[in-house]
């Protein structure tokens, strides 16, 4: 049953489409399907994109935006008032949601060309931007960042985060390729390769980045989706992760085996 006429939606997706073409508008807009205040009923988040070249949500046309499901089906914009509009964030691209800290509700991810950002659920139906306090914002400047998700990777009982990373990138350093004075998009080799980052859990809401200390810094790539599981049935969960294809890479998906074993018996 089509429940969209009884619901009030106005997200429609925004990637700031122009005669300038920018090489993350195709990218524009992840989903996560949850059930975000715990009322058995699953509920939906959209990220969404931003002006270019500001890289800001500079109207409402731009905003996040958080369906809750009502008990007949249909869907309510509660995007405002759980403080999820994220109308000081830039353009943003996936989102992983997963329960961080413990509590019970489902925390949210959100990856972006500049910062990315994480939200805590606070239980009553609202989310707080914990991101600078939490030490999981850290990355290279300029990262643009597609993907995200969360798996604990050294079995401690707390989730940690892999984030996919696809290049450097700001609309000024675009590149701007055309042909009879129409652009088009640039072929993704001509940017540069860059690692996923991993920020490991250490409780009470506080993450360390342990990119350099697990090894993925030395795994550059232009990393897009995630997928996390246990391929070696070892009680460890592995994580590949996978790029743009291209003419040269027409597999463009590689492993990254966890080692936090070894680490934990050190």
């Amino acid at each position: 049953m089509n429940v969209v006429p009884r619901s009030k939606i106005n997200y429609i997706s925004n990637n700031s489409l122009g005669e300038r073409k920018y090489f993350p508008q195709p990218m524009c807009g992840g989903v996560a399907v949850f059930d975000y205040d715990n009322d058995g009923k699953m509920d939906i988040f959209f990220t969404n994109g931003a002006q270019f070249p500001e890289m800001k949500k500079t109207n409402p046309s731009f905003y996040n935006c958080l369906l809750k499901q009502r008990t007949d089906g249909s869907f309510e914009d509660v995007t405002a008032k759980a403080g999820l509009l994220g109308e000081k964030l830039g353009f943003n691209f996936g989102v992983a949601v997963g329960d961080y800290d413990n509590d019970g509700y489902e925390d949210l991810f959100l990856c972006a060309a500049g910062r990315n950002t994480l939200y805590h659920n606070n239980g009553d139906g609202t989310f707080t931007d914990v991101t600078e306090s939490s030490g999981i914002g850290s990355k290279p400047a300029d990262t643009l960042s597609v993907a995200a998700a969360w798996f604990d990777y050294d079995n401690d009982g707390l989730l940690d985060l892999i984030v996919s990373n696809y290049t450097f990138w700001t609309p000024q350093t675009d590149l701007r390729c055309s042909m009879d004075s129409k652009d088009y998009y640039c072929d993704p080799r001509r940017y540069k390769s860059v690692p996923p980052r991993l920020y490991h859990n250490l409780g009470n809401g506080k993450f360390e980045d342990v990119t350099e200390k697990s090894g993925l810094a030395k795994a550059p790539g232009k990393g897009m989706g995630i997928s996390i599981a246990d391929f070696r049935i070892s009680t460890m969960t592995d994580g590949p992760t996978c790029s743009s294809p291209t003419t040269l890479n027409p597999t463009p998906c590689s492993s990254i085996r966890a080692t936090a074993r070894s680490r934990k018996k050190a």
